[in-house]
């Protein structure tokens, strides 16, 4: 116990040397059931009209943090309705077993995708499932066996190459990967993803998970886009080159492209 306890320790002063801290978001949503949720929620910047379209924003393994939220802002800024959503608390409250939680991904995350854009007007509009390292490997995961309506593209960034849905003490000090029953390949779920949905795959220069894209490349085919970020880490905490790649992917997703 006491191991433990000093790992925690040590991933705390990690996320406070790194600058991380939890999202907020100043929109409350009338629906007193989506409040209970870990979720956040960034409505378009012009609420006047129709959003271009909406983004269920899928956080990491350490939550839906700050670095998520000025991403979330930037897409808004830009005619998107953004819903964070910190998994990783979701996941926490669950039983552990790999089994109900994964019937409860995929029957409860299309719930609150479509219930959540609904609070923000962006009904009838495409629908883009995102997400940051352990969030993207989920989002493809939850695209690949739910199958959610109205679902165009999954946007990926920072994908690993193993995952499972939960998020333990190994995890948080990126020892090893979950080999355990429930566990999966991302480069399966990417293959299993319906033959519609486009995938845009965005990845940091630096990051260290670049040896599992050539997998993810082969998988996708011609739907999936591949783009490498200059000068960018596995955390893509900085936005000023990411932040219009990102938000040029996310064009080409809507578009049809």
């Amino acid at each position: 116990m006491r191991v433990a306890g000093s790992h925690l320790r040590i991933a705390a002063a990690a996320l406070l040397a790194l600058g991380c801290s939890p999202a907020h978001s100043a929109y409350i949503p009338r629906d007193p059931d989506l409040q209970r949720q870990p979720l956040y929620f960034y409505p378009d910047a012009g609420r006047t009209r129709h959003p271009k379209a909406g983004v269920f924003f899928l956080g990491n393994d350490l939550g839906f943090w700050g670095p998520h939220q000025k991403l979330a802002e930037r897409l808004a800024e830009d005619g998107y309705a953004v819903v964070g959503f910190d998994v990783k608390t979701f996941l926490d409250r669950l039983p552990d077993s790999s089994l109900l939680r994964d019937s409860v991904l995929v029957h409860d995350v299309p719930v609150l995708v479509r219930r959540s854009l609904h609070e923000l007007g962006a009904d009838g509009v495409p629908i883009v499932i995102a997400g940051h390292s352990f969030g993207a490997d989920i989002a493809l995961w939850t695209e690949a066996n739910a199958r959610m309506p109205g679902v165009v593209g999954v946007l990926a960034l920072g994908p690993t190459q193993r995952d499972h849905p939960t998020v333990t003490i190994n995890d948080k000090m990126n020892i090893g990967e979950p080999t355990e029953p429930g566990s999966f390949g991302v480069a399966e779920q990417i293959r299993k993803t319906p033959r519609n949905v486009n995938i845009e795959l965005l990845r940091g220069s630096s990051d260290k998970e670049r040896k599992s894209d050539q997998s993810f490349i082969i998988a996708g085919g011609s739907r999936l886009n591949y783009t490498i970020i200059p000068f960018a880490s596995h955390s893509l905490r900085s936005l000023i080159i990411a932040g219009p790649m990102i938000e040029r992917a996310l064009d080409r997703l809507v578009a049809g492209e």
